[in-house]
């Protein structure tokens, strides 16, 4: 068969392939909306038009051939090397494609899809039966020709950049860049729902009310909190970040709100930061501190509770634990005042920011201390350290012991499970529960606690016990521990990313990186952050605009000494989010113990509350009375859904209330 035969099959065949896929397109049912010509929608009509232009190049593309000129041209291109490979790639890419339309993986298979599957069988036959003929013209011979050049190519640019590796390492060993680059990484996902929503995140209407309280006093710390409790609750809590906000808001013209959404991002991400250095110089490992701090700063976990509202206090204070650690880190070698009293400092600023971070921040000194229990220069600094903190805090919690007592401290620590592993040791608890509540959080995402453990028992083996017992203490010291668990985790993380990364080498220095580890550990904290990103994403404010415009109404309409009854929660938020209406009103609520534990009166539970949140599910007003009888609470206003209208019928149908607002989202209730 001579090759001019040879070309005229090709195109013989090519125009019977791109026939069958015109009669595959003209036989495909047609969507019935919308149609635009010949009762053929657009989209389909587009889709026929280019299968048909195709078919008829294909027919000049034979007639011209049967021509010397025409022959010749189409010989030059047979010739071509370019072709070859994208050809290759055409037709790979469309064999996938088919593979997934044909097994569902894009998801059912709706017209549009169906309707795809002869233009991409058109693609894949065409590409394939050019590369068969471009191998059949060359003896076979093209294919691994061109697959030699492309691989010496791809080994050559694979070398030069494994080269540049080192030098990449060595230009990210300044400080500053690293700071830079982990900045740029993390502030879209630290700052994201604080941009893209007006209202704050999570909760934090107590700690508002604090501010608030501040400013109207003066900066002299008030006696009481309004409101919370409920009926107010002595102000014993840690200060510093209330004061912050109060300094910030008055003195910058900032509105709360507008301070909440910005203020605890901002030091999440100097957390962040901190946490990288704290994890760099204890590792000595720019790597692994890198992939900790972004493990670290995506976690939806520590997001909830530290990058959201309530960060004003929670991250305020984790920036002072990591500082305070940092200072430790670096001296507690050597017997020197200014370490001391520098970590004594941040101590003290972590204990009037959040009581349970400056528990951990003593914790993780003393197991520091265990871990080398005979060196007396470490046990020196960390006491010294302890009690400079405990001196520089003493005008606050000298003050809250005056006015109160000690009793508020010893209600604070029986409250949120603190006293659970006490109860554990004296047989009125069991273990078991313990530890799947301190588990429960790190479970969520299965790479975290997988890659933790490995990394926890790497270090054990490596002869490092501090990491492996400081975890170990957390799971059974700590209240609320999972937060701590997953900090602890991402440096484990970091520490086996790093291990794992550098056995992917090219080279035969062991002490750098290469192009294989830096793409292995880019995907990996892809893996693991992906999920964790989404979860954020998900997040929305616990109350909108129209939350305050009704709150607005009742501050206006409501006499102050009012108690309020709010029968579901914020739309947007957890059953917590509605921490935020006692603050939102100025009125004390009926249920709610936000801030009870400095009175011994806060639960685990919030059984009435719950309660009444089966009340609105079952849409009973029967139901939500005895449970207001039964807790002895006394509202003198009803706050409901609109769109819980059985409810509100039963509500008027009582005759004991009178609707005083019912626009938009929420009734209100004032009784007779």
């Amino acid at each position: 068969m001579s090759e001019k035969t040879r070309g005229i099959f090709l195109f013989v065949f090519s125009l019977t392939i791109s026939a069958l896929m015109e009669i595959w397109l003209l036989l495909t049912p047609s969507l019935t909306i919308n149609p635009f010509i010949f009762n053929l929608s657009l989209q389909r009509f587009l889709i026929i038009l280019f299968v048909f232009f195709v078919f008829i190049v294909e027919g000049i593309c034979l007639f011209l051939i049967q021509k010397k000129s025409g022959w010749n041209a189409f010989q030059r291109i047979t010739e071509s090397q370019i072709l070859h490979p994208l050809s290759f790639l055409i037709c790979l890419f469309s064999g996938l494609v088919l593979i997934g339309l044909f097994l569902k993986l894009f998801g059912p298979r709706t017209q549009f899809f169906t309707r795809l599957l002869p233009l991409f069988s058109l693609s894949f036959c065409l590409s394939l039966l050019w590369i068969l003929y471009q191998e059949w013209a060359h003896g076979w011979q093209l294919g691994g020709q061109i697959r030699a050049k492309c691989l010496s190519f791809l080994k050559g640019m694979f070398q030069f950049v494994n080269q540049k590796v080192n030098v990449l390492e060595g230009y990210f060993s300044r400080t500053w860049m690293v700071v830079i680059l982990l900045m740029l990484v993390n502030f879209p996902f630290v700052f994201w729902n604080a941009i893209k929503y007006k209202m704050p995140m999570g909760f934090a209407g107590l700690y508002t009310q604090m501010a608030e309280e501040i400013a109207h006093n003066h900066f002299l710390l008030p006696m009481e909190i309004s409101y919370y409790g409920p009926g107010g609750v002595p102000f014993a809590y840690p200060p510093l970040g209330a004061y912050l906000m109060a300094f910030v808001t008055k003195f910058f013209s900032i509105s709360s709100l507008s301070f909440l959404r910005f203020a605890p991002p901002f030091f999440s991400l100097v957390a962040t930061i901190l946490f990288y250095f704290l994890v760099t110089r204890y590792t000595k490992s720019r790597v692994a501190g890198f992939a900790a701090a972004n493990i670290f700063a995506c976690s939806s976990v520590l997001y909830g509770i530290q990058t959201a509202a309530g960060g004003i206090f929670r991250a305020l204070a984790l920036c002072f634990l990591f500082a305070g650690l940092l200072v430790y880190q670096k001296s507690n070698q050597v017997f020197r005042f200014r370490p001391i009293f520098l970590t004594g400092l941040f101590f003290a600023l972590t204990l009037l920011s959040h009581l349970g971070y400056a528990f951990i921040f003593a914790l993780v000194l003393f197991i520091s201390a265990l871990s080398k229990p005979f060196s007396w220069h470490r046990w020196r600094f960390i006491l010294l350290s302890g009690i400079s903190g405990i001196v520089l805090s003493s005008p606050w919690w000298a003050l809250v012991i005056y006015r109160y007592g000690l009793s508020v401290f010893f209600n604070a620590f029986g409250s949120h499970g603190n006293n659970y592993f006490l109860l554990i040791l004296s047989g009125n608890k069991p273990l078991l529960e313990w530890l799947a509540i301190s588990f429960d959080v790190v479970l969520q995402n299965p790479y975290v606690i997988g890659l933790s453990v490995i990394g926890v028992v790497s270090l054990l083996f490596s002869g490092d016990i501090f990491i492996p017992l400081l975890a170990f203490s957390l799971m059974f010291s700590s209240s609320e521990n999972g937060r701590y668990l997953i900090i602890v985790g991402a440096l484990a993380i970091g520490v086996i990313l790093n291990q794992i990364s550098r056995r992917y080498k090219m080279q035969k220095e062991l002490k750098h990186l290469s192009i294989i580890g830096i793409c292995f550990l880019i995907i990996c904290l892809l893996i693991i952050n992906l999920s964790e990103v989404q979860n954020i994403n998900k997040e929305i404010p616990a109350f909108s605009e129209e939350t305050l415009r009704f709150a607005d109404y009742i501050k206006e309409n409501v006499p102050g000494n009012s108690e309020f009854l709010f029968a579901g929660v914020l739309q947007g938020g957890s059953g917590q989010g509605t921490e935020w209406l006692p603050y939102l009103f100025q009125l004390k609520p009926s249920f709610g113990d936000w801030g009870g534990e400095w009175e011994g009166t806060a639960t685990s539970n919030d059984d009435p509350i719950a309660k009444i949140l089966q009340c609105e599910q079952i849409q009973s007003y029967s139901c939500l009375e005895e449970t207001v009888k039964s807790s002895h609470a006394n509202p003198d206003i009803l706050i409901a859904y609109s769109t819980d209208t059985q409810l509100n019928s039963e509500i008027l149908a009582s005759g004991k209330w009178i609707n005083k607002y019912d626009e938009g989202t929420y009734e209100l209730w004032i009784k007779k």
